[in-house]
């Protein structure tokens, strides 16, 4: 019985003993399950290493990390996880960790982009129950926000403390700006040191914070004064106004007060600062700089004068020079009219060929219709285009020949006359035709050839030739001269500049250079000493056929017209009588207007051509009498002036027409068709 007894208590405790061993295994697969929970779960990164570096475990935040899972990782060491700079650190740690047994932490900074991150890393030795390292522990955490908030209330203190220095300075200056600040009553702040001398010396008082300001001002005229500024300010005004102190016993000079106000956290204005700076040498520099000035303009006065008495005596002298040059462009003109009509005259036998005399009639013409041009020349020598009106299409090789044919009786008698030889050679090829103005182009080539020819002075060859060139028509007049230097070739195209030291007017080439670009075109010098200079132009021809605008002969009128012709130059009536009564005219004759009118009385006429200046009675009266006796008689002024007239926009009253001296054949028949037009009346 009593065996059975204890059989049967050592079975229960044995069954006991099982229930309680099951029960504890199964709370301590709970707590094992709890831990693992809770270490996947927290935010930190974990990680467990064997002592071979190996990763046996580690968390669901150390994994995603490394954009992997936990079972990637598994099994692996640091090398085949990081760049080998790190992993390389991070072995040099766990081997020390091992063999040292300690605890350690480290603070790392990692770059993410263009983000700095700080990670603070904690690693423990893991032991066995017998003490034995067996694996690493490490534990990262994120502290990048601690280290941001740390450097933000670093750089905040250091700010704080520099701002402090700052104004601790400026408030204990004893010299530079005065600086002081009231409230709404008007009573201190805050003052600088310089200010609290300066109030002691000037109200002889110690100023301190929360004194009114007011009560230290002994002057009732500053006190007032002060009071306004101070009120501009407390109204949210910034100004700021100087000071005459000169006569003060303290504040000898002058100052500038700049007055600001200040706002509460409200934005109302709680009070005001003054910024007092002394603007003495400033004052001092500027009343200087005033004295200077008026100086400067009166020297600017003086030099102004002076220039205008050079500019005149310069104009003086430019007119001497451009009446030198307008004689020798007259005198250009005038050789081969002398020339061939000397011939003319003085051999008989000159004149039994027809076509001779009819091809030196066509020069004298020609020449003399160039000598009337040289004026108009002169006046239109700065512009810089010439009127579309007076362009024709113009074959350069007929007008270089034709040049060579004109000038030939002047230079010719230049260069013998020195005992000089200059042959003329051509190079002319077929050209288009180019628009201009044909006297005009022909002063130019003239011009040319002329300075050519004085520049051998021991004689030698002058080449004219033609070409085309890109667009513009090209003649090329060579001399085989002693050429120029670099420097005279830079300024032979600026008017006046000549090296020659008698007769040298320096026109020539400089009125060619304006009539070419008048024209559109250029004109380039090219020289060396000793070896001669060729000076090219070039003048612009139109795309495709060449533009072709003559100036056509106006047609003779259609009736024959009774006369009146009024001028004091016997010559001049004869020429104009023959030129309308060859066109089936009647004329009748006045030699000034008193005579004009008394014929006009008692005669017949349908036409009335007067000269402007005569004596007793000029072209303008006669038009206003014969307009009494007959308004709106046609009346042709006739005048030297006409062109310069015609430019100021001037049309007397009761003139129908002006006609510019001297009058060809061409613009009188021009001239009677437009004073007779219908729309004239």
């Amino acid at each position: 019985m009593t065996i059975y007894v204890y059989a049967v208590i050592i079975l229960l405790a044995g069954l006991l003993l099982l229930v309680f061993r099951k029960r504890a295994k199964a709370k301590l697969r709970l707590g094992e399950y709890s831990y693992r929970a809770l270490v996947e779960n927290i935010p930190q990164r974990i990680f467990l290493k064997s002592t071979d570096f190996k990763f046996i475990s580690v968390n669901e935040a150390f994994a995603e990390e490394l954009h992997l899972r936990p079972a990637d990782i598994v099994g692996k060491v640091d090398y085949d996880l990081y760049p080998k700079e790190l992993a390389d650190k991070y072995r040099a740690d766990d081997q020390r960790i091992i063999e040292h047994g300690k605890t350690e932490e480290f603070e790392e900074q990692h770059q993410a982009g263009c983000e700095t991150l700080w990670v603070n890393t904690t690693k423990v030795p893991v032991r066995n129950h017998a003490g034995e390292i067996t694996g690493i522990l490490g534990i990262f955490w994120d502290i990048t926000e601690h280290r941001k908030l740390e450097q933000r209330a670093n750089s905040l203190q250091k700010l704080n403390e520099e701002k402090a220095t700052l104004l601790e300075s400026i408030l204990n200056s004893p010299e530079g700006v005065l600086i002081y600040a009231l409230d709404r009553d008007y009573r201190y702040l805050a003052f600088t040191r310089s200010h609290q001398l300066a109030a002691q010396k000037e109200w002889g008082c110690e100023i301190k914070v929360g004194m009114n300001i007011m009560e230290v001002i002994t002057n009732p005229e500053t006190r007032a004064k002060a009071k306004v500024g101070f009120d501009r300010a407390l109204q949210g005004e910034r100004f700021s106004e100087e000071l005459d102190c000169s006569g003060n016993p303290f504040h000898r000079g002058f100052y500038e007060d700049r007055y600001s106000p200040i706002y509460d956290l409200s934005g109302a204005v709680c009070g005001l600062t003054i910024f007092t700076t002394d603007i003495s040498e400033r004052k001092k520099a500027d009343q200087k700089i005033e004295v200077t000035n008026q100086q400067l303009t009166k020297a600017l006065d003086e030099l102004h004068e002076a220039q205008l008495q050079i500019i005149q005596q310069e104009k003086l002298r430019g007119l001497g020079q451009m009446a030198s040059g307008l004689a020798h462009d007259f005198n250009n003109a005038l050789s081969p009219i002398i020339g061939f009509s000397e011939l003319l005259l003085k051999h008989p036998e000159k004149r039994t060929d027809p076509v001779q005399v009819v091809k030196w009639l066509q020069n004298i013409h020609t020449c003399a219709t160039e000598a009337a041009n040289v004026v108009r020349r002169m006046r239109e020598f700065g512009r810089q285009q010439i009127g579309t009106d007076k362009l024709t299409s113009l074959d350069l090789n007929r007008l270089v020949l034709q040049t060579l044919e004109f000038t030939e009786p002047s230079w010719k008698a230049q260069v013998q006359s020195g005992g000089r030889t200059i042959h003329m050679a051509t190079d002319l090829t077929p050209v288009p035709l180019v628009p201009g103005e044909e006297s005009g182009i022909r002063e130019l080539l003239m011009n040319v050839l002329f300075n050519a020819v004085e520049a051998m002075p021991t004689g030698g060859t002058i080449t004219l030739s033609t070409d085309l060139e890109e667009g513009f028509v090209r003649v090329r007049i060579s001399d085989t001269g002693a050429g120029m230097t670099e420097e005279v070739r830079q300024h032979c195209l600026d008017p006046f500049f000549t090296t020659k030291k008698e007769g040298g007017k320096g026109l020539g080439l400089p009125m060619a250079h304006s009539i070419a670009k008048r024209h559109g075109g250029m004109l380039t010098v090219e020289s060396a000493l000793g070896q001669g200079t060729t000076v090219t132009i070039r003048l612009p021809v139109h795309d495709g056929a060449p533009a072709k605008i003559f100036i056509t002969e106006t047609a003779t009128s259609s009736r024959a017209l009774r006369i009146l012709l009024v001028d004091d130059q016997p010559e001049l009536c004869e020429v104009v009588t023959e030129y309308l009564t060859t066109d089936g005219h009647t004329v009748t004759s006045a030699e000034n207007g008193a005579v004009a009118l008394t014929q006009f009385r008692s005669g017949q006429f349908d036409l009335v051509i007067t000269d402007r200046a005569m004596p007793e009675m000029n072209g303008e009266q006669l038009a206003a009498a014969i307009h009494q006796i007959k308004p709106n008689f046609p009346v042709i002024l006739m005048t030297g002036f006409g062109d310069l007239m015609k430019a100021n926009g001037e049309m007397p009253p009761f003139i129908r027409l002006i006609l510019s001296k001297p009058v060809s054949q061409i613009s009188l028949r021009d001239a009677l068709t437009k004073a007779l037009e219908p729309e004239a009346h």
